[in-house]
């Protein structure tokens, strides 16, 4: 009865030196903003459009993203096969859980050809970012990493 009572009482201990440690750990994750966020990235898009008879959707591309939201870059994306060169603006918002907004504007020759929601939720110290478009008629998610943070 004794051992039995000091294994659990050891048991119980471990159970509140994790519960205060991991308290205090999560105490100190910084809050995600877009000043922590700013810097270069490299992403990929992909999904399909059934809206459009489920043509394949692919795209690899570098962006950059200021501490004021602002986005900007470019990318090179894959319709059902057909390669098109596209340059992107807009404007990103993120909360301090990490979850965020943004709108895509989307060029091909200087030409807007669309604006793009979507939603994401920034993981990883604010590095990777995983992304759902949110364009009716799409299924398109895209990844998202940080190549270099801003002034880097």
């Amino acid at each position: 009865m004794k051992a039995k009572s000091i294994r659990s009482a050891a048991a119980v201990s471990v159970f509140a030196m994790l519960v205060c440690f991991g308290r205090s750990a999560h105490a100190r994750e910084p809050a995600c903003s877009m000043e922590r966020g700013a810097g270069t990235y490299g992403f990929t898009e992909s999904g399909t459009i059934p809206a459009r008879g489920g043509f394949v959707f692919l795209s690899v591309g570098r962006g950059v993203i200021d501490a004021q939201g602002n986005v900007s870059g470019e990318k090179t994306t894959s319709l059902n096969g057909a390669i098109i060169h596209e340059t992107f603006t807009g404007t990103a918002t993120v909360n301090a859980d990490c979850t965020g907004t943004a709108v895509v504007n989307v060029f091909q020759g200087g030409t807007l050809v669309r604006s793009t929601p979507l939603d994401f939720v920034a993981v990883d110290d604010q590095n990777e970012i995983h992304a759902i478009l949110l364009a009716e008629g799409t299924a398109l998610s895209a990844i998202i990493k940080r190549i270099s943070r801003a002034g880097q």
